[in-house]
Parts: C-alpha cells; sequence; structure tokens
C-alpha cells in the first residue's frame, strides 16, 4: 500500500466518524407519540445492542463490550438535543410495545422475545432506528471485545503489511486505528 492509499483511507475513516452525528441530527422522529424511556438508558442500549450482536461461541455480544454505557454517552455527548430526545423516545417506543405484547420490560424480556419485539422496526425501515443499529455495530466494533475476539487482530508496531493469508470461513481483519 502507497502512502497516498493510506491517506486516503485514513481521511475517509476520520470524515466519516465525523459525519455519522449530523446525519442524525438531520433524522426526523418518527415516534408513535409515546413517552421518552425513563429507566436506565444505558442499561435499554446494552440489551438493544446485544439482540443485535449477541454472544456466540465464537464471540462476546455487545453487552460483554459495555456498549450501553459507550452508546449513552455518545449520545449525551455527541447528539444534539433534539436526537437525544428522539432517541429516548424511540427506546420508550420500544419499551412500550414490550410491555403491551408481554407485559415485561424490554430489558428483562428473554432474547427470543426481544427480537420479536425488534423485527418489526426492521422492516418500518425508521431513519433513527437504523441509524442507532449502526452504532450499535460501530460501540461494538471499536471495542476491545468486537476487535480482539470477533475479528481478528494483531498489534503491528512496525510495518503495515496487506499481504495476510485468508482462507474461507477465517474472522475478517480489524481495520480500526483506536478502540475503548
Amino acid at each position: 500500500m502507497n502512502r497516498r492509499k493510506a491517506l486516503l483511507q485514513t481521511s475517509l475513516i476520520v470524515g466519516s466518524t465525523i459525519l455519522v452525528p449530523s446525519w442524525l441530527t438531520s433524522c426526523k422522529n418518527t415516534s408513535k407519540g409515546g413517552v421518552a424511556y425513563q429507566g436506565d438508558m444505558a442499561e435499554m442500549l446494552g440489551e438493544f445492542s446485544d439482540t443485535l450482536l449477541p454472544t456466540t461461541e465464537d464471540s462476546p455480544g455487545a453487552k460483554a463490550a459495555g456498549n450501553g454505557p459507550v452508546m449513552q454517552t455518545i449520545i449525551n455527548d455527541c447528539y444534539t438535543p433534539e436526537t437525544a430526545e428522539a432517541v429516548a423516545m424511540l427506546l420508550g417506543d420500544i419499551d412500550q410495545e414490550s410491555q403491551n405484547k408481554f407485559n415485561t420490560p424490554f430489558v428483562e424480556l428473554d432474547p427470543a422475545q426481544r427480537v420479536e419485539i425488534l423485527t418489526p422496526w426492521d422492516t418500518q425501515k425508521d431513519e433513527l432506528y437504523v441509524n442507532l443499529k449502526e452504532l450499535s455495530v460501530y460501540v461494538y466494533f471499536t471495542s476491545k471485545i468486537g476487535m480482539q475476539e470477533a475479528l481478528r487482530y494483531t498489534e503491528v508496531p512496525g510495518k503495515f503489511d496487506g499481504c495476510a493469508d485468508y482462507k474461507e470461513g477465517d474472522k475478517a481483519w480489524a481495520w480500526c486505528f483506536f478502540s475503548y
């Protein structure tokens, strides 16, 4: 890989991390008119993420990676107050749906019930919901667990060698410059 290509890829990565919060500020609040989520936001975000990225035999899930508190920090510190409120409303709507269907808060549901609650949201093409899913994936794969256990990761203090052997079925390589 030459220097020009490396700089281009680095600038694309940095630019995309700057643009994600601005994309979320342009999202419309498609809340069903419920109330904002009143429980522990980090716990709710952790369960939401863990439903999308559950623990498998190969790697721990999003909850084990600490997605909930990190997502809450990003939402509180990087999103506009309007977008943060829209996220709280979305989580409130999801929790209300859980209460209506199972008479149980979302965070207390078993994984199959959580999937049943979230599946209709995937078909609605709700921008905020899709962006919250993207944030879940981003936070997971920039965590130490996501990079080192879900992906193949080798710290390379020396030169970059892009010619790595890959066999069918191997985990993807982690292409991230930082983790929490």
